[in-house]
């Protein structure tokens, strides 16, 4: 069997460095953790095979190599770390992209690239194949979860796994179309109008006839003359405080 080496870019001996060979990469890939993988040491001899180690790992391998800093640094005079991606064909090492940062700038930047080389290579799987699948997660989560909890607790267990799984198909969806799933949308409900109800109404229609009443004293008040304004005068008068002293023999 043939003999392969892994990368081993560092410029340094004493640099801190690794490689990585990828099985997945998470999207978006803001860590090192987001890079998937089996971690070997950079400038390892190795079997050809183990570059799959299984059969559902991509038909050509992609490494990820982190080849340290060129002078060492510490707090804030840290010098910039280099990253590598490898991808093996045709017996050899082909270099994909590179870039040097020293925050995780780097993971930004190859982390699109690390993902269609290594999720492009993984064969879509059959509709029966996802049905199945989905099937076996089905029976997992009944047997270990739904058969112990009450109807309305598994009921909250199944809604939030509805929107979990939802966001995470969501979130899959990008601007290539790789992933074309998604929810169809319900159509909305109609409500029904809500009758008020009487207090509600006795409510509204004191306010309506205190603004009818200030609006409707004013304007026939204005159509009035000014005798008979003086006469309406003395008439409410006489109905709040009576007649005149004068009137009842009042010395």
């Amino acid at each position: 069997m043939a003999q392969i080496r892994i990368p081993r870019s560092a410029t340094r001996r004493n640099a801190i460095t690794y490689a990585k060979l990828l099985y997945w990469v998470n999207e978006p890939a803001l860590t090192g953790y987001d890079f998937e993988g089996m971690l070997l040491r950079p400038g390892q001899a190795l079997e050809e095979s183990a570059l799959w180690p299984g059969e559902d790992w991509p038909r050509m391998p992609v490494l990820l190599e982190c080849a340290g800093n060129e002078m060492p640094g510490w707090g804030h005079r840290r010098t910039p770390v280099t990253y590598i991606l490898w991808r093996y064909e045709g017996g050899e090492w082909r270099e994909l992209a590179r870039t040097s940062a020293i925050g995780i700038e780097w993971c930004l930047i190859l982390g699109p690239v690390a993902r269609r080389a290594v999720v492009g290579e993984i064969p879509a799987r059959s509709a029966r194949e996802c049905a199945e699948i989905a099937d076996q997660i089905y029976r997992a989560i009944e047997e270990v979860v739904l058969r112990r909890l009450t109807q309305p607790d598994a009921a909250h267990v199944v809604a939030r796994l509805h929107d979990l799984l939802a966001t995470r198909v969501l979130q899959g969806l990008d601007d290539g179309g790789s992933l074309s799933i998604c929810f169809p949308l319900m159509p909305k409900r109609k409500q029904k109008a809500r009758r008020p109800s009487r207090a509600e109404l006795s409510r509204a229609a004191r306010i309506l006839g205190a603004e009818g009443g200030r609006i409707g004293g004013r304007r026939r008040a204005e159509n009035l003359s000014k005798e008979r304004l003086s006469e309406i005068g003395r008439m409410a008068a006489l109905a709040r405080w009576g007649p005149p002293k004068e009137s009842r023999g009042v010395a």
